[in-house]
């Protein structure tokens, strides 16, 4: 099996499609892990008051109930922590690899060998840190279902509320560490199907979770940035770097087709959206690489070790970059 390391390495260089201008430069936020981290010394601070543990220790479990209201508070200052400390930057190049590993070899490929740019292997952290979130958002919901029914008539409104919310809040936070549990286990086992995105001469290739697209390259009529907002206003953080690819209903297959209807541009123009920075390689990268290889003319070298090292010299300029850009 061919190697992205065969062949002589080039020297980094920067890739020839600019930076888009909708999105917003990477930086390094530490506002999270700082926050969380702030939350954590309130909790101690409150827990170790000598005038309110005085104060709670004239009522019925008024300590205890101190100390588990601090170790809500502390637990909550810790799921952030590991949450935003388990968020990787990308820095791996994409790499060269046979394009039966992508598939369960249920239909025949366009390409052999393909540039495979795969989906972020999140840190463990981050799903300890949202499975962390999800039983303290549970065990609030249970701490208030007790007070309603041990005294029905006390601020059974407020409690029901709070069980509600904190409820739903737990169930979305456990699906989200099962999710990225299942994404480790896909992008680490040998054996397993990887997710990402793939490009070779004829096709780009997108493997999901369940979804396997073929999109040929004579279906793509323009590839376009966007940033969703999720949001606050622009450069808040709040932006996600996202590539559209804009189809021709009539060159793609049924199921890519139906993969796109998820996405609708305008009746009749499907499009395929793909969230740029949730690849192990960088957003920039990826958008070089699907701009640059729209055109027909550049597209022969795909699938070999001479285009695997343009890539991987554009990923080394741009990790370069990025390094000081984030000091």
């Amino acid at each position: 099996m061919r190697s992205s390391s065969a062949g002589p390495v080039e020297q980094p260089s920067l890739p020839p499609v600019p930076w888009p201008r909708r999105w917003t430069p990477p930086q390094r936020s530490r506002f999270p892990l700082a926050a969380g981290w702030l939350i954590i010394a309130l909790a101690v601070v409150t827990l170790v008051n000598p005038a309110a543990l005085e104060a709670a220790a004239d009522e019925p479990a008024g300590v205890l109930g101190r100390v588990l209201g601090a170790a809500l508070v502390a637990g909550f200052g810790t799921a952030i922590i590991l949450i935003f400390h388990g968020q990787r930057h990308p820095v791996s190049p994409p790499r060269l690899i046979n394009a039966v590993t992508l598939t369960r070899a249920q239909r025949d490929l366009p390409d052999d060998w393909v540039h495979f740019f795969p989906e972020r292997r999140r840190g463990g952290t981050m799903a300890i840190g949202f499975a962390v979130l999800a039983l303290l958002m549970l065990g609030a919901a249970v701490s208030a279902v007790v007070v309603i029914l041990r005294d029905p008539t006390r601020d059974i409104v407020v409690a029901a509320f709070v069980a509600i919310v904190m409820g739903l809040l737990g169930v979305f936070f456990g699906w989200a560490a099962i999710r990225m549990t299942i994404g480790r286990v896909r992008g680490g086992s040998f054996g397993q199907r990887a997710m990402g995105l793939a490009l070779g001469r004829s096709a780009v290739l997108v493997t999901g979770v369940e979804l396997v697209a073929i999109i040929p390259w004579t279906a793509i009529r323009r590839v376009e940035a966007k940033a969703l907002r999720l949001g606050g206003r622009r450069g808040s953080g709040g932006e996600v770097p996202t590539i559209v690819l804009h189809l021709d209903p009539a060159a793609v297959d049924a199921d890519t087709e139906l993969a796109a209807a998820t996405f609708e541009d305008s009746p009749g123009d499907p499009v395929f959206t793909i969230t740029a920075e949730s690849s192990d390689v960088h957003p920039w990268v990826i958008w070089a690489a699907l701009t640059f290889f729209a055109d027909p003319a550049r597209r022969e070298p795909l699938g070999t070790t001479f285009a695997q090292r343009t890539l991987a010299s554009w990923a080394a300029g741009v990790a370069a970059v990025d390094r000081v850009r984030r000091r």
